[in-house]
């Protein structure tokens, strides 16, 4: 594979990704993960700083299934 095809690969994966969840599809997103997947969330201020703490860290695929569940669930938000 090229680097151009690769590229491509790689930008279209990530578009899925952010289409589904821009289309709020969270269950379908869980897709795009491994099992044994690491998905950390943290602010720019601790990358900046060198601080190794993320709001989010899961360390498998189940860990992610829990926050959809929560978000759909517990986690009630008003629209912007």
């Amino acid at each position: 594979m090229t680097d151009l095809e690769t590229v491509h690969r790689v930008s279209t994966l990530l578009y899925d990704c952010v289409r589904t969840i821009d289309e709020d599809k969270l269950e379908d997103w869980l897709g795009f993960f491994t099992d044994d997947c690491i998905y950390k969330i943290t602010t720019r201020e601790n990358v900046d700083g060198g601080f190794p703490v993320a709001l989010v860290y899961c360390t498998n695929k189940d860990m992610l299934y829990d926050r959809v569940v929560a978000i759909r669930s517990q986690n009630v938000y008003k629209l912007h």
